[in-house]
């Protein structure tokens, strides 16, 4: 649908950066931001000139420029799927041909166990959001086999 590549950032260019992506944000489950992560994988790359340069957490930004799309996007995007539909329910809308109503209730009965997954989610104490997980597996299961 949409076909990217890092812009560069350094030199000259003429790629347009259509894209910028927070790499530095720091996530408090992990400890660390996701360009710290990714450091930190990179020093381990001894044959690749990888160190343990780990950046403490800050803003960072990430350029893309978009070579081609086949969804309507405007020039500036704020993420990667910006006119996308990436809902369960978006799913059925890709079913081509045939009777897909039992493909937009299995997914509907999916996304509700999701978001209640979601909501009873601690870090905590991840079982908690068990029991809607497992509903969301059996609802997953159920389409899977057309019922």
């Amino acid at each position: 649908m949409k076909d990217y590549a890092r812009a560069p950032f350094f030199g000259r260019t003429q790629l347009s950066t259509d894209l910028e992506i927070p790499e530095g944000t720091y996530d408090p489950i992990l400890g660390a931001s996701y360009v710290q992560v990714a450091r930190e994988g990179l020093g381990y790359q001894k044959s690749q000139n990888g160190g343990g340069n780990i950046p403490k957490a800050g803003m960072v930004m990430s350029g893309y420029h978009r070579f081609g799309s086949t969804v309507d996007v405007p020039a500036k995007e704020k993420d990667f799927f910006e006119g996308i539909d990436t809902s369960l329910a978006g799913i059925a809308s890709l079913a081509k041909g045939g009777d897909a109503g039992f493909l937009s209730e299995g997914l509907r009965k999916m996304n509700a166990a999701v978001e209640e997954a979601t909501a009873k989610f601690s870090a905590i104490e991840p079982s908690r959001s068990a029991p809607a997980l497992a509903n969301g597996m059996k609802e997953t299961i159920r389409a899977d086999r057309g019922c």
